[in-house]
């Protein structure tokens, strides 16, 4: 319609044409398209493991001084079981994650693993100490494996940094693009069992 106004606005034998069309496009109502996105590529590679079971654990308690936060805890995670823990703010969800995955020791009982076991992991803690003045080129690079950092700079553009983002100090980033370093971080390491602690938190809804 604006093309036909504006190829014969000039001619007077078209100007009821043009004058209908005007109005007809006051009336109409404008859609906004929206640009897609750039979306975030993610494919977390899998380590070989044969064993059925991955990890155990029995009897696990976990206390800070006098707090109790679980005790008498038995599970056990298989291969190819996906596992939600559910529970209320300060249930001790993410204590069980960091014994699950070794980073934090229990107050009593056992943790047993595969001998093959290969962990990968997210920690929304790890977000907020992600502070410091490195570059996030410098960071990456020191977190990817040796064979993988001379490709750092793909990844890094496959998690929407590109350009001079790489070169953002961690200290001035926002908390979606720590959230993104730190899941990059859990990705580029070849593993069996990933565990995630809400790693959704800091990010839009198209990441």
């Amino acid at each position: 319609i604006k093309k036909f106004i504006d190829r014969f606005h000039a001619h007077k034998n078209k100007a009821t044409l043009v004058k209908s069309r005007e109005k007809m496009l006051e009336r109409m109502e404008i859609i906004e398209m929206e640009y897609e996105r750039k979306k975030i590529k993610v494919r977390f590679p899998a380590a070989p493991i044969e064993s059925k079971r991955l990890l155990t654990l029995d009897n696990i308690a976990k206390s800070y001084n006098s707090l109790r936060v679980f005790s008498n805890l038995d599970m056990h995670i298989d291969r190819r079981e996906k596992v939600a823990l559910i529970g209320k703010n300060g249930a001790g969800k993410s204590t069980l994650c960091r014994i699950i995955s070794g980073t934090e020791e229990s107050t009593s009982g056992t943790r047993v693993v595969s001998e093959k076991l290969s962990i990968s992991s997210f920690f929304q803690e790890r977000v907020v100490k992600l502070n410091s003045e490195n570059t996030v080129l410098d960071w990456a690079f020191n977190e990817a494996p040796e064979e993988i950092q001379p490709r750092i700079r793909n990844f890094l553009g496959m998690f929407l940094f590109s350009g001079d983002d790489v070169f953002k100090k961690l200290s001035v980033l926002s908390g979606g693009e720590k959230t993104r370093l730190l899941i990059l971080a859990a990705m580029l390491k070849c593993s069996n069992l990933l565990i995630l602690d809400e790693p959704t938190f800091h990010l839009d809804r198209d990441s």
